[in-house]
């Protein structure tokens, strides 16, 4: 008997919850060649009605063919699930799967029930919050066979005729002994933004939404942007760029000269002599002018998204020769130490 399925999340669900369900559906049409029916804006009600129309199509469909049984699968968040607690409510599901997780921070449980929602068949993805759920939704592609490296490592899928689901997917997360776990998008040239630009048109939201995808399904939360020659705040294009990375749950933060969340590439567009920033990236020089810079669009308490907000300050551009190193830092082995005609890079931070 072929197996169909229905992936849902509720009105109550976080949109980044609903666009990850999205692309876990178009992993299971990569590995089966069928993509599961997506439903996104399902209330208790709506789903009883659906599903009574729905089973009136399988029955039809398993007289003429032979098959018609379906699998839900519920992607849902401690707290914003009607649903879930309906289950509990009605006993279809046990505080104990629950209780391991509830209270702590980006963790989920994945729990097959059978004829748990109008007799047909649940996996439940359960996230303590919206991280955990995101995760979740991911760990089943895992469990499938879509690993995070399908998309940017080229990393073949191994197709599958028939894919059953069963209590052989329950499992429950460890809550992640680091909290803060991601990268850096340094030295994008030439060839990450070679490849942005031809593909993407520059380091927009387009991009990030894959940068994103990539992160979370690697189970990482933390992103320092692309910053040679873009701005994470301006290029999305506007703050679509961290709209998107709020809808996620992913929290950003700036490189190792941008501090208090101002991109460098802003402040090529914004110095000058006449302008109230001032024209020198030096804060023996310019003091007023930088704190300005630093205070005036995304400094503390500005911004409603999450975010890491920097403090310290490295050299724009960074490359020094020794002599001028001479002049800004004492030497730390004399005269003759090193190899001191050779010029070499300093950053602060």
């Amino acid at each position: 008997m072929g197996v169909s399925y229905v992936l849902m999340t509720e009105n109550e669900a976080f949109s980044g919850v609903k666009r990850t369900a999205e692309k876990v559906a178009e992993d299971f049409r990569k590995v089966t060649g069928t993509r599961p029916e997506l439903r996104t804006e399902v209330g208790a009600d709506d789903f009883r009605k659906a599903a009574e129309e729905k089973t009136a199509v399988l029955e039809k469909a398993a007289k003429e063919t032979g098959t018609g049984q379906e699998i839900v699968i519920l992607a849902a968040t401690l707290g914003h699930s009607p649903l879930v607690e309906k289950l509990v409510e009605s006993g279809l599901l046990s505080e104990n799967p629950i209780g391991q997780i509830q209270g702590k921070r980006e963790v989920y449980l994945r729990v097959f029930l059978p004829e748990a929602l109008d007799g047909k068949d649940l996996v439940l993805i359960l996230g303590s919050d919206k991280r955990g759920t995101i995760y979740g939704l991911f760990s089943l592609s895992e469990y499938i066979g879509v690993t995070p490296l399908t998309f940017f490592g080229d990393a073949p899928l191994v197709h599958r005729k028939e894919l059953i689901l069963g209590e052989a997917v329950n499992a429950v997360s460890k809550e992640p002994s680091v909290e803060y776990r991601g990268f850096f998008i340094n030295d994008e040239w030439p060839a990450f933004g070679s490849w942005c630009m031809e593909h993407f048109g520059g380091f927009n939201a387009s991009l990030y939404d894959c940068v994103f995808e990539f992160l979370l399904r690697m189970k990482g939360n933390y992103i320092w942007p692309a910053m040679w020659t873009s701005s994470f705040p301006l290029d999305g294009p506007g703050p679509a760029d961290m709209e998107l990375a709020d809808e996620y749950g992913i929290i950003w933060s700036f490189s190792h000269h941008e501090p208090c969340l101002r991109a460098s590439e802003e402040w090529d567009k914004v110095r000058g002599e006449a302008s109230p920033y001032g024209n020198a990236w030096d804060f023996r020089t310019n003091r007023e002018g930088l704190l300005r810079y630093w205070g005036a669009v995304r400094g503390v308490g500005s911004v409603p998204w999450r975010k890491v907000v920097r403090y310290g300050k490295a050299s724009s551009h960074r490359l020094y020769t020794v002599e001028r190193l001479r002049k800004a830092v004492p030497r730390a082995h004399g005269a003759g130490a090193g190899r001191g005609s050779d010029p070499v890079c300093f950053q602060g931070g």
